[in-house]
C-alpha cells in the first residue's frame, strides 16, 4: 500500500493551520511509500538579528521573522533517529520550492519509505548522511556569540509523532522527489513543526556609574546609624565577561551540553583574554580593551547627571551577549505572551562581570552619623571595617589586581524577591548602574553588595525585570 504524509512546518510563536481530520485518516505501515508536503507556516521568534554591536529588536510578527531565515534542511528519520532522506534550500537557489515551503501550500515529497518523524533546522550548514543519526547534531556556542549577523541565529524544530491525514491536500503543487525516494503514494500525513531560536539575548543598553551618592550601614540592630557620602567616582573598565553559560546545544534534543562557570578572574582573565575551561571565548563572550600589553579604557564617559555618568556605548548600540537556553523542540507556540516553551532554573543564568582598574583620582568617602553629632572612637573603628567596600582599592596579586563589579542573578521583580527563569528566543534589556558599592576583588565574593539592573524583556511583548549583583 502506499502512503502520502502531509507536513507542516510552522516557526516559533505563530499558529497555523494544520489540515488533519482524525475521523478520515487512513492508517499504514512504516515501510510503505510516503508523500510529504512540507510548509513553513510562518516564524514567531522574538529575536532578531542586526550588525554585531546593535540592538535586537523584536520580531513585529511572524512574517517578519521569516526574513531571518537564510537556509534550511530537513530531515526525515526513523523511530530510532536515523536519517532516511534530508533536504537543503535557501533564499538565493530554489526559488519555487523556497516561496512555497513559507506559505500554506508547501512542497510535496513524495515516496517515502520508513519515515516516523520530521527535524528542521535553520541557519546552519549540517552534514549528516543518510544514515547518520539525528541526535549527533550540535552546535558550539562560538558559532552563535555575540558576532553572529542576522541569518545567523540557528532554529530548530521537531515533530515525532506525525499524524495521519486524508484526502490529498489540493493546493500543494510543488513537488520535490529525494535521492532514493520511491513513487508518490494514495495516503497524506500532517506533522506540524515550529522553528524555534536556541539563543536568547542579553542587551545592556546603558551603563551608568554613581558618581557620587551615599551609603546607610551599621550594626545589625542599627542598619542606618552611619551615612557614608562618596564623590568623584569614575573609575575605568577595562572588560566585561559573560560566565556560567553553556557552550554546546544539542540541536534536535533541545538541551545543552558543557556548562561553563569561573569562580575567579585568575588565569581566566590574563593578557586580553577570557577563558571558560579550555576555551578562548574573548571573541564571543568578552568587550575587552586590550593593547600594548596593558588593559585600556573600554568606554569614555559621558557628562555627569544627578550624581550619575554613563558611559559612552554609542547610540543604537548595546553591550550585547547570547545566551543558550534549552527548550522543548515539538512544544506548539501560540501565546505571544507565555511563549510556552520552558523556562530554564534561575541558577542557570548567566552571570556578567565588569572589570576596573587603576585608582580613582579625586575620589574621596565621609563618613558621619545618619541622625548627626560626633563620631566616637569606636564609630570610626566599626566604618573603617565596614567600610572597605567603598575604598577601591586595588589588590596586589601575582596576575595584576582588578575590581570587579558582578552581576549574579537576574530578577523578575522590582523588589529582587523572584528571580528570572529565561527562555528561549527571548531580548533581555538591560540598563546598569554601578557604585562602589559594587566593587569586588574577584568574580564570585560573598562579602560584595548588589548592583541592580533594570531589564526589560522584548518578546512580541514587553516585560521588566531586574538583575542585581552578587551580595
Amino acid at each position: 500500500m502506499k502512503m502520502n504524509k502531509f507536513l507542516m512546518l510552522g516557526i516559533a510563536g505563530l499558529a497555523f493551520a494544520a489540515c488533519s481530520n482524525e475521523e478520515d485518516a487512513i492508517v499504514g505501515g512504516d515501510a510503505n511509500n510516503k508523500t510529504m508536503v512540507v510548509s513553513i507556516a510562518g516564524i514567531g521568534a522574538d529575536t532578531k538579528a542586526t550588525a554585531p554591536g546593535d540592538k535586537w529588536s523584536p520580531d513585529k510578527d511572524a512574517t517578519a521573522a521569516v526574513t531571518n531565515i537564510n537556509k534550511l534542511t530537513l530531515f526525515f528519520t526513523d523511530a530510532n533517529g536515523i536519517v532516511k532522506y534530508s533536504y537543503t534550500g535557501d533564499k538565493s537557489g530554489k526559488t519555487t520550492e523556497w516561496n512555497a515551503l513559507f506559505t500554506t501550500e508547501g512542497v510535496k515529497f513524495i515516496g517515502l519509505k520508513d519515515v516516523t518523524a520530521v527535524h528542521a533546522i535553520a541557519n546552519q550548514d549540517v552534514t549528516l548522511a543518510v544514515g547518520g543519526d539525528i541526535s549527533t547534531l550540535k552546535t558550539q556556542y562560538i558559532a552563535q556569540g555575540l558576532n553572529i549577523a542576522k541569518s545567523g541565529i540557528v532554529h530548530v524544530g521537531s515533530d515525532k509523532t506525525i499524524t495521519p491525514f486524508s484526502p490529498e491536500p489540493s493546493d500543494a503543487d510543488v513537488e520535490v522527489k529525494l535521492p532514493s525516494a520511491g513513487d508518490e503514494g494514495n495516503f497524506y500525513y500532517t506533522a506540524e513543526i515550529q522553528l524555534k531560536p536556541i539563543i536568547s539575548r542579553i542587551q545592556i543598553n546603558s551603563i551608568k556609574i554613581e558618581t557620587s551618592g551615599t551609603k546607610t550601614f551599621g550594626p545589625a540592630d542599627d542598619a542606618d546609624k552611619y551615612t557614608l557620602t562618596w564623590s568623584s567616582f569614575k573609575p575605568k573598565l577595562n572588560g566585561i565577561y559573560l560566565n556560567n553559560i553553556a557552550t554546546e546545544f544539542t540541536d534536535f534534543a533541545g538541551t545543552v551540553n558543557a556548562l561553563s562557570k569561573n569562580t575567579t578572574y585568575m588565569k581566566n582573565i590574563a593578557n586580553g583574554t577570557w577563558m571558560l575551561g579550555s576555551a578562548n571565548m574573548t571573541d564571543d563572550a568578552a568587550y575587552v580593551s586590550y593593547a600594548n600589553s596593558a588593559y585600556g579604557e573600554l568606554l569614555t564617559y559621558g557628562t555627569e547627571d544627578q550624581g550619575k555618568t554613563p558611559l559612552n556605548i554609542g547610540s543604537g548600540k548595546c553591550i550585547a551577549f547570547n545566551v543558550f537556553v534549552p527548550f522543548d523542540l515539538e512544544a506548539n507556540v501560540t501565546d505571544p505572551e507565555n511563549t510556552g516553551l520552558d523556562k530554564w532554573a534561575s541558577t542557570n543564568n548567566p552571570t556578567i562581570h565588569f572589570q576596573f582598574d587603576e585608582d580613582v583620582e579625586g575620589y574621596t568617602t565621609t563618613p558621619s552619623l545618619t541622625g548627626g553629632g560626633q563620631l566616637t572612637a569606636a564609630d570610626n573603628e566599626f566604618i573603617a571595617t565596614a567600610s572597605v567596600n567603598l575604598n577601591y582599592k586595588l589588590p596586589v596579586v601575582a596576575d595584576g589586581g582588578y575590581l570587579f563589579a558582578n552581576i549574579t542573578k537576574l530578577y523578575s521583580d522590582a523588589q529582587g524577591s523572584t528571580e528570572l527563569q529565561m527562555q528561549a528566543g527571548k531580548i533581555y534589556n538591560m540598563d546598569v548602574i554601578i557604585s562602589p558599592v559594587n566593587m569586588t576583588i574577584d568574580l564570585d565574593n560573598p562579602q560584595s553588595y548588589n548592583v541592580v539592573v533594570e531589564v526589560t524583556v522584548l518578546p512580541l511583548t514587553e516585560k521588566t525585570i531586574y538583575p542585581g549583583l552578587g551580595e
